[in-house]
C-alpha cells in the first residue's frame, strides 16, 4: 500500500486492519489482530477447550463477515435472497451454538475476544437491515447482542460518535444515519 510503505517494510503482507504491538510488531488481518488483542488483553481463554472454541466463533463470524462485504457493496443479492440464505444460514449455527452450551458469551460467561467479533456483525445486520427480526427467529442471538450492548466496560464507547458512524465506508451499503 502507498499509504503505508514504513508498515510495509516491517510486514509486507500490511493491509487494513493492523496493530501495531508494544514490541512494534506490526500485525494485520483481520483474523491475526482479533487474536493478538485478545491475547494482550487476556480474551483467548485460559485452556486449549476455551481457546478452539473461541476460533471457531471468530472463524464461523469471519464466514458471515466475508458474506455481508459482498452484500454491502453490492453483492447482486435482493436483501430477501442474501437474509434468507447467507444470514439464516449463519445465524442458524450462532443460536445454535448459544443452544448447546448454555453460557452468556459464546465460550462461556466471560467475554472473550468471539464476542466482540460476533457482536459487531450481529449489530451491522441490525443497523443495515432494519426489516431482519432477530428477536423472534434468533432470540439467543437477541439476548446476547443486548447482554454485550449492556456490559458496563463499554458504555462510553456506546454513548460516543464514534459508535454512530456508518457502519463501512461510503462506498457500502450503510445503516441508515
Amino acid at each position: 500500500f502507498n499509504y503505508k510503505p514504513e508498515l510495509a517494510k516491517k510486514n509486507a503482507l500490511i493491509n487494513l486492519p493492523y496493530v501495531i504491538t508494544p514490541s512494534g510488531a506490526v500485525v494485520t488481518q483481520s483474523g491475526a489482530v482479533l487474536r493478538t488483542i485478545g491475547r494482550s488483553l487476556g480474551l483467548m481463554g485460559s485452556d486449549d477447550a476455551t481457546a478452539d472454541a473461541i476460533d471457531q466463533i471468530l472463524e464461523q463470524t469471519m464466514d458471515l463477515r466475508n458474506g455481508a462485504v459482498g452484500q454491502f457493496y453490492g453483492g447482486g443479492k435482493t436483501d430477501e435472497e442474501y437474509l434468507g440464505s447467507h444470514v439464516k444460514g449463519n445465524f442458524s449455527k450462532f443460536e445454535g451454538w448459544f443452544a448447546q452450551r448454555g453460557t452468556a458469551y459464546t465460550c462461556g460467561d466471560a467475554v472473550t475476544a468471539g464476542d466482540f467479533h460476533l457482536w459487531e456483525m450481529i449489530d451491522q445486520h441490525i443497523k443495515i437491515f432494519p426489516l431482519m427480526d432477530t428477536t423472534a427467529e434468533y432470540p439467543l442471538i437477541a439476548a446476547f447482542h443486548a447482554r454485550f450492548k449492556a456490559l458496563p466496560e463499554l458504555q462510553e464507547y456506546f454513548g460516543s460518535d464514534a459508535y454512530k458512524l456508518g457502519c463501512n465506508n461510503s462506498m457500502a451499503k450503510s445503516d441508515p444515519q
